[in-house]
């Protein structure tokens, strides 16, 4: 029975830290998002260590990761694998030089 009170107890818990945390597509959120999600899959850090704010954000993030509906590449690691594909896959010496200059102010 005590064990059942825990886990009402944590599932409310859970749902009023939803609720009263809002994920922003604020570019600097997003950015701390993803380095949380970062370090805390390298195990650097636990959920424990985060702020409210911020363990909502990182499970935000990663609901969207699950969803597809996020990416964690960088803007130069999208626009190398958008290159790539340009190239057929398997690119040349040449288009690797091309892919560079295209891609190196990202």
């Amino acid at each position: 029975m005590e064990m059942s009170i825990m886990r009402f107890s944590l599932f409310v818990s859970i749902l009023v830290l939803s609720a009263a945390t809002q994920f922003t597509l604020d570019p600097g959120a997003y950015q701390r998002a993803v380095e949380h999600y970062r370090a805390l899959a390298g195990g650097h850090i636990q959920m424990g260590d985060l702020n409210a704010q911020d363990r909502a954000d990182v499970l935000e993030l990663d609901r969207r990761l699950r969803n597809g509906e996020a990416d964690l590449r960088t803007a130069y690691e999208r626009c190398v694998d958008s290159q790539v594909t340009h190239h057929g896959g398997s690119p040349s010496a040449l288009d690797w030089e091309v892919i560079a200059l295209a891609c190196g102010d990202q």
